[in-house]
Formats: C-alpha cells, sequence, structure tokens
C-alpha cells in the first residue's frame, strides 16, 4: 500500500506541477490540482477530449470487454481500436483508469475517451484520471457514479505538447519500475500467505511436530 500511494504521488506531482521543481508556480483556480507552471493553461476537459458511451456487446469473439475498472471480464466479437482511456461511468471501482492501445469494447459502466486533436496527449489524460478527486464531481446517487457532464466540464492542466511527452515518457518509466516492485511484493505476501495455511494444517492435523 505504501508503494501504490507512493507511485500515485508521483504521478499527481508530474501532471500537476511538472518535473521542473525550480519552475515559477502559479495558482490553477482548481482545488485538487492546486498550484501548476507558469507556462501551463487550464482548458475545460471537453474541449480536449471526445468521451463515448459503452455498450453491451451483441456477439462472441477474442476481443477484451471492460467496464467501470481496469481489467477486462468477458470477451465479445465486436470491438473499438485504441489508443484511448477507459474511465469509471459507475461502480465502487468507477476510479480506476485504463489505457488500452488495441482493441477493445467497453460496457455502459464505462466510458472510452479519445483526443479531439494533438493539443492533450491522452496517455497524459490517462495519468491525470488517476488523479481525479471524484468525490468533487460525483453525481448524488446510491451508487457512485459520474456523468459525461461531469467528466467534460472538469478543468485539466495542460502545459505546452514537448513537455507532456516528457512527463508522459517519465511516468511510464517510474510506473513500471514501481508496479515491477509491488508485483514482486503481492508474490512474497501471497507466498508467505500459502505458507502459513500449510503450517496451520499440519499443526492443526497432527502433521507436524510442535517442540
Amino acid at each position: 500500500e505504501e508503494y501504490k500511494s507512493w507511485k500515485a504521488s508521483i504521478i499527481y506531482e508530474a501532471v500537476t506541477k511538472g518535473l521542473d521543481t525550480n519552475v515559477e508556480m502559479k495558482d490553477s483556480g482548481v482545488e485538487w490540482i492546486g498550484k501548476i507552471p507558469v507556462g501551463w493553461n487550464i482548458i475545460t476537459a471537453k474541449f480536449l477530449v471526445n468521451i463515448n458511451h459503452g455498450s453491451d456487446p451483441k456477439t462472441e469473439g477474442n476481443i477484451p470487454v471492460y467496464g467501470s475498472g481496469a481489467n477486462s471480464f468477458k470477451t465479445c466479437g465486436e470491438y473499438k481500436e485504441g489508443p484511448v482511456v477507459l474511465i469509471g461511468r459507475k461502480g465502487a471501482t468507477l476510479h480506476i483508469p485504463h489505457y488500452i492501445e488495441g482493441r477493445f469494447w467497453n460496457v455502459d459502466t464505462a466510458f472510452d475517451v479519445t483526443a479531439r486533436d494533438d493539443t492533450l496527449n491522452l496517455k497524459l489524460y490517462y495519468y491525470l484520471a488517476i488523479c481525479f478527486d471524484y468525490k468533487y464531481y460525483m453525481s448524488q446517487t446510491t451508487l457512485p457514479s459520474m456523468t459525461q457532464s461531469n467528466y467534460n466540464s472538469m478543468k485539466l492542466p495542460v502545459p505546452k505538447k514537448d513537455e507532456q511527452t516528457r512527463i508522459v515518457a517519465h511516468l511510464d518509466n517510474v510506473t513500471q519500475n514501481i508496479d515491477t516492485v509491488i508485483s514482486e511484493k503481492e508474490s512474497l505476501i501471497a507466498d508467505l500467505e500459502a505458507y502459513k495455511k500449510s503450517l496451520i494444517f499440519e499443526v492443526v492435523t497432527g502433521k507436524r511436530q510442535v517442540v
């Protein structure tokens, strides 16, 4: 959990403050963003991306199907083509975006997002989506949910295109390394849990002598 929190903080700092720690800052006017570099702009999302609804697939096949959350849960015959960012529409895991470059399909619990033009690097939008303050925008319903309007009205920090490219490259490298460490730690935890269960089983069944 500490590694995951560290990863989230690195992403947040990069997409809202940039990579230059000495750059002059200004107030963004957006609470969850805070201060941004003076050369950056705050732009409403609807001018940067297209946000589209998902739907239930009608045919069988091997195309991965996604809903709210980062993992596919079945396959189908229809497909859309990436690159695309999937963002949640409703559900407990709507705060988990997913970046997809190949073929995919999304059901109605997730929106698929594409760039309107080259103003915004779509991969940067993915990293921004990890940092969205969903509680601030979320529709007040029993089930946590977000609408197209919620997402379209978001104010996003946008650096110049070359800086976007540097930020994305930096985060791709850093997060990959952290994910590797997290995977190793989770594997170790799983091994220890399995050993713990087998040890308990052997002791309570008398297969292991307690000294």
